[in-house]
């Protein structure tokens, strides 16, 4: 229905267009015929002037006739004659000139009917235009809130199927990191590199499971220059969902020198609409409260690497109806021990791959 009302559209934004030129050629052929008409008037204005001076110059000769009393009565009427010549003339010329004119006006008359007529046409083209916008959009709607139907019924679905068991989850987890990690590299120069190179993508297709499986927003936590973000925030957009962005962005603090929240704000340009942002340490208490209010199906922890406040992420998004995926484990001690430290105090299953920079707290169903 949506492809055939924007079809509808098209044509009716096609149509509109072409009354649009059609009114734009009236207009220039009225400014012609307008043109023409002022000519005219031009004109006309000379010959009534040359009537009223042949009108002026017979009447002087009348006066001087009748004052001076002329002796050759045959040098009057030859000027007489010749007066009347000029003003059979004129009165010709003006009667062309009057027959002309109202011509003009005829066809200014017409011209101006048709634009009437034509944007009498525009008028309807724009309200029908209008109409087929309104439609588009409620289908928009309905659209959306069918696809939100949908997924809760494939939830509701996966519930009664018992796709929800630990090791269904498991199982369904392993075969998305093992799409990423054949390809994966731990003999990088650098400790902090190893196991990165398809992580964004794995935590992409981790967050989309979980999208698909659970009701609830996304969380960052660490966001940096937005990377990672703009992934996940597209994950959102697809499936009607927020995700919430949490990054002091301070300088001085965690690798903050300058620059690193504007490069974020353009990274997530296409899916701002999408983002919660959250400009605070995931370790002050209002954002811990703010989050803690929040419905999540999935969570990223990639903030400071410090064991408290690694366990302290951890415990702020432990009511994650889904899973939990914890950055750094490869490289930082901190970062290991908290990380099974928290599946301790939430009682979630681990799913770690020594070859992943990341683990994955899993929901204990």
């Amino acid at each position: 229905m949506a492809a055939t009302i924007e079809k509808e559209l098209e044509e009716a934004k096609t149509k509109w267009q072409q009354t649009q030129q059609e009114l734009d050629k009236t207009k220039s052929e009225l400014h012609d015929v307008r043109e023409e008409l002022e000519r005219a008037q031009s004109q006309l204005d000379e010959v009534l002037g040359e009537l009223e001076q042949t009108h002026f110059e017979l009447h002087q000769l009348k006066e001087k006739g009748e004052q001076q009393q002329l002796d050759s009565d045959g040098k009057v009427k030859q000027e007489l004659a010749e007066t009347k010549s000029k003003l059979q003339e004129t009165e010709q010329l003006l009667e062309q000139s009057q027959s002309q004119l109202g011509e003009t006006m005829g066809v200014l008359e017409e011209y101006q009917s048709q634009m009437e007529q034509t944007m009498g046409t525009l008028e309807e083209s724009q309200g029908k235009l209008q109409q087929k916008q309104e439609e588009l959009e409620q289908v928009k709607q309905e659209s959306e809130q069918t696809k939100l139907q949908l997924q809760q019924t494939k939830i509701e679905l996966r519930k009664l199927k018992g796709d929800y068991k630990p090791e269904s989850i498991i199982k369904d987890l392993v075969n998305i990191l093992q799409e990423t990690t054949k390809e994966e590299k731990i003999d990088m120069p650098q400790n902090f590199n190893r196991g990165s190179f398809h992580q964004r993508q794995r935590i992409t297709r981790v967050a989309e499971y979980c999208v698909e499986t659970w009701t609830g927003d996304l969380i960052e936590i660490g966001c940096f220059k937005g990377e990672t973000t703009k992934l996940l925030a597209e994950v959102a957009q697809k499936y009607n969902r927020r995700l919430i962005a949490v990054d002091p962005w301070e300088i001085g603090t965690q690798n903050c020198q300058g620059g690193e929240y504007e490069t974020f704000l353009k990274n997530i340009e296409p899916y701002k609409s999408n983002v919660d942002i959250v400009r605070l340490s995931s370790l002050d208490k209002k954002a811990i409260e703010l989050i803690k209010n929040r419905e999540l199906c999935f969570a990223f922890v990639d903030g400071l690497y410090t064991y408290d406040a690694c366990l302290s992420d951890i415990k702020t998004v432990d009511h994650c109806q889904g899973v939990i995926a914890v950055d750094d484990l490869l490289w930082s001690p901190e970062v290991d021990s908290a990380f099974h430290k928290g599946a301790e105090v939430t009682k979630s299953r681990k799913l770690y791959l020594p070859i992943c920079r990341e683990g994955y707290l899993l929901p204990n169903i």
